[in-house]
């Protein structure tokens, strides 16, 4: 069974972490919704407008091909892409 792909980012300064996964989500296809402080981030391949977490559906949260989440303002922050979903990924930089 494929595993999830987790990629963490760090950073010194505030949103610094945050700032590099939502910079690296766009290098690799990927649309990321916007903050909200009740949730995650949702992620899913290819161009769509995402609603805040909180105004998902528990349909729709099920349906996201990953997420951003941990301490967004101070880092570090961590991207996941659900294993059914890892296929889609352009790039394999799991370093």
């Amino acid at each position: 069974m494929t595993e999830n792909f987790v990629k963490v980012f760090e950073g010194k300064k505030d949103f610094e972490a945050l700032y590099a996964a939502e910079q690296w989500c766009r290098d690799n296809g990927i649309s990321y919704g916007p903050t909200c402080a009740a949730g995650p981030q949702a992620l899913l391949f290819g161009d769509y407008s995402i609603a805040k977490w909180r105004n998902l559906t528990a349909k729709e949260r099920k349906q996201v091909h990953g997420v951003i989440e941990d301490s967004l303002r101070e880092g570090p922050v961590t991207l996941r892409i659900k294993a059914e979903f890892r296929h889609l990924l352009k790039v394999f930089d799991e370093n």
